[in-house]
């Protein structure tokens, strides 16, 4: 598993290339990941993986979700 520090320096980079909200912090990512383990079904599993994604782009565009359960 990444250090905190690892996974900061990550979005560090991704925010200088634009391509994560320039708001994001760590904490969102923590929340994340207690959400997901609620998620069991492989359906939601990827309609939440695709939500969280989405609202971390710092793009306005939105690919298409997979389908809901």
């Amino acid at each position: 598993m990444a250090s905190a520090g690892s996974v900061a320096k990550l979005a560090r980079l991704a925010k200088e290339s634009g391509d994560l909200r320039p708001d994001f912090a760590l904490d969102d990512l923590v929340l994340v990941l207690m959400a997901n383990g609620g998620i069991h079904a492989a359906s939601p599993a990827r309609r939440f993986a695709a939500l969280v994604i989405q609202a971390f782009r710092a793009s306005p565009t939105h690919p298409p979700l997979p389908p809901g359960s």
